[in-house]
């Protein structure tokens, strides 16, 4: 009892001491004492925040400051920031205002002191001036980590020494360094790369005065406090121009933890938005806003943070950065345009990723929404991670070695992606010299162990749907639906010495060809070519209706194209797995993707009638479950008064009636393997076939033009042949 009064006594003790700090570029004053009614003007002014304070900052108010915080906060009390009032959320800036623009030729020119992380003319960051010019490369001859040559590189020696240059160095990634020294096409690195470029791989450089020559660019000479610009058009006086001078927006030093910050905007920082220190914990960061940050939007170290409900926007490098840490929590959260250029973010082998989680364990990313990144949408490389019910779109606009989805490397394991969505992407191979890799919508590269990819959607990627690469084991691709890629699931072993693959188990997947070039399934095992030893494969639709020899692709030596039975003899896999049904028409029929990116079930209403992957017919309505798909067949034919009852009475029906060329037969359970009989009105049979199928087709354009009956057991109906 006497422990409980002491307790109670100290958190009476930290409500007493809480104070409310109100803050206000607007209506604030630099002699203000914070109260509400006579704010401060400024963020410095600013001290001693303790635990249980609650800073609020007005709404329309502009800050071009920041904040460093120490251990501050604890479990009983949060030190909070949050707005108060009406209207736009109130912004921390990293960036001032540039003004004073002299003309000299199509170029302007003004004087700014101090740093300069990035340039913004109207809140659109401009493209930093670069030779070749934006969306062409020189290609090198050949590279180490320290140094490039290119022969065609002709510029007087020492020409390009100071000048930053950025590197293809991978099909995953572009870095970037300094020119220490430049002599005979040779390109000295002031800071070594993490990788050496291969022979024809591009490169630029940039930020160099003679790099100046195209719209929207711009240089910084610091020696003469200079910045030069080339408006796309306009006199830049006229404009609202910004560098970013300011690294962070809020910094959390060592052990700061504790916090809340919520409705408040953070732009143009020269480094992140907001900086979570290798102590920190339990960090609460809901509803804010991030924009035009140089390399990320949050960059989270220590562990228990949640991010809740944010959006990042033309963030250079990654959106949320993870790395030292975990048990972080990321939901509800959009983003758009994150990693727009090659030579901006941190410019290594991991960045212009929407989520990057670098090896931070049991962290938990959902219902989040991505579109456009120069790299991965979320690259989840960790232990005992959930991701799921995320929708990612538009990524790998830079690189073409990565994934809306990915996870890579040994340490990834234990981890669950599910109900995911992946569309849209395609990557790039811009300054990529004959790259061969093709991008997926899930990846799960190198190592990768003991995960579960569950429930996940794949579409509109043309490339690969799932990508299991070589080294990973005991994953487990379960009920995921992959429609239209040109390869549904690429199972790949074994490129190095004990690099195979083995416990890849796949089952109840959908893997649906969108033409008679696609493969539902590629296998690949280096070591084992005429064997298949990477796991158990079951009870998946391998769903090729356009060419239903070409179900498997296995390439090297034997038979490269196998059709399912093929596959499942060579295998000895996928006993109970199924392809097309053999009645399929690609003139008369198409497979549609009926998706729910929803959290509530979702009531499709179909207008034709469709059937199933077991030619089941499914007519009405649809039913999708949250974040689910289903593939279903259109036949083109209308759903129709009566064809519910083919569900229930042993009964048929024709369509077209009248017919020309063909008819469709479309029966329920009780006909099927019935043999069906077609007759003229004489009662002469003309022909016969067995019912194997829901819905079968019959060839009528040889008949003459009349009335015939078509008869299955009992039933019978007529139809006119026009």
């Amino acid at each position: 009892m006497k422990t409980l009064k002491t307790i109670l006594l100290l958190l009476c003790a930290i409500n007493l001491s809480a104070a409310n700090r109100y803050v206000s570029s607007i209506n604030g004053s630099t002699s203000g004492t914070g109260t509400q009614g006579n704010a401060y003007k400024n963020l410095s002014q600013l001290t001693a925040l303790a635990a249980g304070d609650t800073v609020f900052l007005e709404c329309g108010s502009l800050f071009r400051e920041s904040i460093s915080l120490f251990a501050v906060g604890n479990a009983g009390a949060n030190l909070v920031f949050t707005s108060y009032g009406n209207g736009a959320k109130p912004i921390i800036s990293g960036a001032d205002t540039v003004q004073n623009w002299t003309q000299d030729g199509n170029k302007f020119y003004a004087t700014v002191t101090g740093s300069v992380g990035n340039f913004f003319a109207n809140n659109k960051e401009q493209v930093v001036a670069r030779t070749p010019d934006e969306g062409t490369y020189y290609q090198l001859d050949s590279a180490q980590t320290t140094y490039l040559k290119d022969a065609d590189l002709t510029q007087p020696n020492g020409y390009w020494n100071g000048a930053k240059i950025c590197v293809h160095t991978a099909q995953w990634c572009w870095e970037k360094s300094s020119v220490s020294n430049y002599q005979n096409g040779k390109v000295d690195y002031s800071s070594p790369l993490s990788l050496a470029a291969l022979s024809k791989f591009g490169y630029f450089f940039y930020n160099k005065d003679s790099c100046l020559n195209a719209a929207k660019e711009w240089y910084y000479d610091s020696i003469n406090s200079s910045l030069y610009f080339i408006p796309q058009s306009g006199n830049p006086n006229s404009f609202l121009c910004e560098v970013s001078s300011r690294a962070s927006g809020i910094l959390f030093q060592n052990t700061a933890s504790y916090v809340s910050i919520s409705n408040i905007r953070f732009e143009k920082q020269s480094n992140v938005g907001i900086v979570l220190g290798n102590q920190s914990k339990h960090v609460t960061i809901y509803n804010c806003e991030f924009f035009g940050q140089y390399n990320h939007g949050i960059q989270t170290r220590g562990k228990y943070h949640l991010i809740q409900n944010c959006s990042f926007e033309e963030v250079d490098g990654h959106g949320i950065d993870m790395n030292q840490g975990g048990n972080a929590e990321v939901s509800h959260c959009t983003f758009k345009n994150i990693g727009q250029f090659r030579n901006s973010g941190i410019g290594g082998q991991a960045n212009c990723s929407a989520i990057a989680v670098n090896f931070a364990d049991s962290c938990w990313l959902h219902h989040n929404v991505i579109d456009s990144t120069g790299y991965c949408g979320i690259s989840c490389d960790g232990a005992y991670c959930i991701v799921e019910c995320n929708i990612a779109s538009h990524c790998m606009l830079l690189n073409n070695d990565g994934a809306p989805f990915k996870a890579f490397g040994a340490l990834s394991h234990h981890s669950v992606f599910r109900n995911n969505i992946a569309h849209d992407t395609q990557g790039n191979t811009e300054g990529n010299f004959n790259g061969t890799f093709q991008t997926p919508g899930f990846y799960f590269d190198n190592y990768v162990n003991n995960n579960t990819f569950e429930n996940n959607t794949c579409y509109n990627i043309s490339q690969k749907g799932i990508f299991q690469n070589s080294g990973s084991s005991n994953n487990y691709i379960l009920g995921n639906v992959i429609f239209g890629s040109a390869v549904g699931l690429d199972i790949n072993g074994g490129f190095q010495v004990n690099d195979t693959l083995n416990g890849i188990e796949v089952k109840r997947n959908v893997l649906c060809a969108a033409n008679s070039s696609g493969y539902p399934l590629r296998q690949v095992d280096y070591f084992n070519p005429n064997g298949f030893t990477q796991g158990a494969h079951d009870s998946n639709y391998y769903f090729q209706p356009y060419d239903v020899t070409h179900v498997v692709s296995r390439p090297g030596g034997g038979q490269q194209n196998l059709s399912l039975n093929d596959w499942q003899s060579f295998s000895g896999q996928d006993a109970h797995s199924k392809n097309a049904f053999a009645n399929y028409s690609t003139g008369t029929m198409i497979p549609e993707l009926f998706v729910n990116a929803t959290d509530n079930d979702t009531t499709v209403q179909l207008q034709n009638l469709y059937l199933d992957l077991d030619s089941n017919i499914v007519c009405g309505s649809l039913v999708l479950s949250p974040y689910y798909s289903r593939v279903l067949i259109n036949t083109g034919l209308t759903c129709v008064t009566g064809i519910s009852e083919i569900e229930n009475d042993i009964q048929f029906s024709v369509f077209p009636n009248p017919a020309h060329e063909t008819i469709s037969v479309i029966c329920n359970d009780a006909l099927l393997n019935s043999e069906m009989n077609l007759f003229d009105m004489s009662g002469r049979k003309i022909s016969s076939q067995i019912i194997s199928n829901h819905i079968s087709e019959a060839n009528v354009s040889t008949l003459a033009s009349g009335v015939y009956f078509l008869r299955v057991k009992n039933e019978g109906k007529k139809f006119v042949k026009e």
